[in-house]
């Protein structure tokens, strides 16, 4: 009977135990589902590309951004694996495991070239581990230079406007002072006297012809 009894205790302990390690793990796996959401929903919402693989280079999940980019279903009918085919892994998604990122850093490259389906890509790419769904992923951002680079031809194009355009600015501007100095000689300097009166008959310019001739200076007689 006591043998019975304590059968009994042991076999509810046992059950006990697996029972609340049966709960923990839900609980953890539950928690690492919510976490993957999360993370998920802020990636969806960024303005970059975003792959989510494993150690082994197979891509757990893609935003819509990068499918775009890549020309790639956000939902594979068969598992991706982003060194498989030439054009998807010239991208160089192997530095990930190979090249250790320097202190807290991550790993940043360039990519121009061909990508799959023939897209004309022109990349920066980065490379951050993180945890999804409770194992160690390689978070890929690919952020989009073409339209980048389109902005800096344009601004340059814009520049070199702006510069010939000061130019013209500067060339006309000279070109005016010269005029300027050209009339001024031309009215001190012509064969007769000239005097210009504001409406209280005050001098208000007068040449230097008939300064001579009156044996003045011109602050002698302006405003007079």
């Amino acid at each position: 009977m006591l043998f019975r009894s304590l059968t009994a205790v042991t076999l509810l302990s046992v059950l006990v135990f697996f029972g609340t390690r049966v709960a923990t793990l839900r609980r953890r796996d539950l928690a690492h589902i919510d976490e993957a959401k999360r993370l998920e929903a802020m990636l969806q919402a960024s303005s970059v590309g975003a792959i989510l693989s494993n150690a082994s280079g197979q891509v757990s999940w893609l935003n819509s951004k990068a499918a775009d980019l890549l020309g790639l279903a956000p939902s594979q009918d068969k598992p991706l694996t982003l060194t498989s085919g030439k054009e998807l892994s010239a991208l160089g998604w192997q530095r990930a495991w190979t090249e250790p990122a320097s202190g807290q850093e991550p790993l940043r490259w360039d990519f121009q070239g061909e990508g799959p389906k023939g897209r004309g890509l022109d990349l920066q790419i980065t490379a951050s581990p993180v945890v999804y769904q409770g194992t160690r992923h390689w978070l890929f951002e690919l952020l989009d230079l073409t339209e980048l680079h389109e902005r800096e031809k344009e601004l340059a194009a814009v520049s070199l406007v702006a510069q010939r355009h000061l130019k013209e600015a500067q060339d006309a501007r000279q070109i005016v002072e010269k005029v300027s100095v050209d009339l001024q000689d031309l009215y001190d300097n012509a064969p007769c006297g000239y005097h210009s009166l504001d409406s209280f008959g005050r001098v208000v310019s007068i040449n230097a012809v008939e300064l001579k001739w009156l044996g003045k200076t011109k602050d002698q007689v302006l405003l007079q």
